[in-house]
């Protein structure tokens, strides 16, 4: 073999492996990028936003972590980023079917709080991008901060006032036809949307809170 045909053999061969290289690294990028599409759609519920890209981002072996242990708890209704009792745990929060759960892998930390155990829940706007809450679980007080003011956030937050309203120690006892009326109303004004309220309606009148005429009444204030 003459000496230019081995120098074109071996730069064959290189570009060969160069090219393999190449096309080994661009079908990871296509398969990573293939996965984080998959699992923005799972935790975000599709096409997430800037801030949730940035909250995978940020919290990756967090997601990693969720992904291999809350399998369980089904699929995410919101999951946003915040910080965990005065800001000392860094983390994500996830609101699934009949569980909150805050996860993070950084700092080897899961907390569980079933809905219905969860009392005194309230929300606080430190200032005019962010807002706080805390609620009372098991006797302890829990605290989390840094959600940023937005869509999502407000969804979550409606969610989770919805379900712990409805659990069953905050269901309403039986009043008298006087009480009902201004007690229903605040009652009411806890609910985000209208469905939400059409079920609670359909409570009080199972219980014999709401005659069905009060119910009917109701019902026809609510839909205009």
């Amino acid at each position: 073999m003459s000496k230019s045909k081995a120098v074109f053999n071996k730069a064959k061969q290189r570009w060969k492996k160069a090219k393999e290289e190449t096309d080994y690294k661009e079908e990871q990028r296509r398969q990573s990028k293939k996965e984080k599409k998959k699992n923005y759609q799972f935790w975000f519920n599709g096409k997430p936003s800037f801030a949730e890209k940035m909250t995978y981002l940020n919290h990756q072996l967090t997601f990693v972590y969720a992904g291999n242990n809350l399998t369980e708890y089904g699929k995410p209704l919101y999951t946003i980023d915040c910080k965990y009792e005065n800001e000392k745990v860094k983390g994500i929060l996830i609101a699934f079917k009949d569980y909150l759960v805050f996860v993070s892998a950084t700092y080897n930390l899961t907390r569980y709080f079933e809905y219905t155990q969860i009392k005194h829940f309230d929300t606080l706007s430190p200032n005019k991008n962010r807002i706080e809450l805390s609620f009372k679980y098991n006797e302890n007080k829990h605290f989390f901060k840094g959600f940023i003011k937005g869509e999502q956030t407000d969804k979550m937050i409606s969610t989770l006032k919805g379900k712990i309203d409805l659990k069953p120690d905050n269901k309403p006892k039986q009043q008298n036809n006087a009480t009902t009326e201004s007690n229903l109303k605040i009652n009411i004004e806890n609910y985000d949307n209208k469905l939400d309220q059409l079920e609670k309606l359909g409570e009080l009148r199972d219980n014999g809170t709401l005659t069905d005429e009060e119910f009917q009444k109701e019902k026809q204030k609510l839909l205009g």
